[in-house]
């Protein structure tokens, strides 16, 4: 009986896997076709990656766009393959198919004649459906995929990488159409890549912060007490004296950052402390705790 009711609720809960990513890559396939058909294309601007290609691509020739989304998209799908797995991308490329789609037969009049409310609002809503698409498990632009191979051949960074792309598509786009409707663009995709990082990432940006001190345990308990952060107690030996010496190790979100240095300096003025930025939070005392301290 435990392991049949551990089987139903294994069932249970991949059920509502595929439901939450089929709703979210539902909506951000919607999202996106209705940027680009709603305000871009009436405009006359451009998307950056494999998005913006296909859209450059299709206002130089009689190919429609959702027939170059899905074709410009398809060779960065492939050089995945092996690095993602067979899933991942037959889901990618679902959903790459199901976005070329509504780009195909969702009609639109234009919804703004202000060119930059076009190119605000039109990188808002692509990059808000690309946002929810990758909370879905899944993607509506290939470019990062291949991003992350070539970076990983050549030893370059992933924005490295698709900035580079990016400086092409955009100059490509200023010698075709005019260096105004490349800035447009430029502009357009700032605001997309802003939308998706705040779908992605969350409001909150969380900072993980390292503590050196010889009065680590009156740290421990002030970041507990006072914060409710949990904390981590790692066993270290300093460099010069080689003698033991407690590191601590928290997270917390940026609105704490000053709090938590003024508390540890008022503690340990000499303390040691590194903060650097952390993505995907998960579990633990920071989104809880935190959260019931603040409000």
């Amino acid at each position: 009986k435990v392991k049949e009711g551990y089987n139903q609720n294994m069932k249970t809960n991949k059920f509502l896997t595929y439901s939450y990513d089929t709703v979210m890559i539902g909506i951000g396939g919607l999202l996106a076709a209705v940027g680009i058909n709603g305000f871009l294309i009436p405009c006359k601007f451009f998307d950056g990656g494999v998005t913006g290609l296909s859209m450059l691509g299709a206002s130089l020739s009689t190919v429609p766009l959702y027939a170059f989304i899905l074709i410009v998209n398809i060779p960065f799908l492939a050089v995945g393959w092996k690095r993602f797995g067979h899933q991942f991308i037959i889901k990618c490329l679902l959903s790459i198919v199901y976005f070329s789609l509504l780009v195909k037969f969702i009609h639109l009049p234009m919804l703004a004649h202000d060119k930059i409310l076009c190119a605000v609002f039109g990188g808002i809503l692509l990059g808000a459906g690309i946002g929810f698409a990758v909370n879905g498990g899944s993607v509506l632009d290939g470019t990062e995929i291949a991003a992350i191979m070539l970076c990983k051949k050549f030893g370059v960074t992933i924005g490295s990488v698709i900035l580079a792309f990016n400086v092409v598509i955009f100059s490509f786009v200023a010698l075709a159409h005019g260096y105004e409707i490349a800035l447009y663009s430029v502009l357009t995709y700032i605001f997309a890549s802003k939308s998706a990082n705040f779908l992605i990432h969350g409001l909150e940006d969380f900072i993980g912060v390292s503590v050196v001190s010889k009065h680590s345990d009156k740290i421990r308990k002030a970041l507990i007490d006072e914060l409710g952060v949990g904390a981590t107690v790692y066993d270290g030996r300093t460099g010069l004296e080689n003698i033991k010496q407690e590191i601590l190790f928290c997270v917390i979100t940026r609105y704490d950052v000053q709090r938590v240095k003024t508390m540890i300096s008022e503690i340990d003025e000499k303390a040691f402390l590194i903060m650097h930025p952390v993505d995907n939070v998960q579990g633990g005392l920071v989104k809880t705790k935190l959260r019931k301290k603040r409000f």
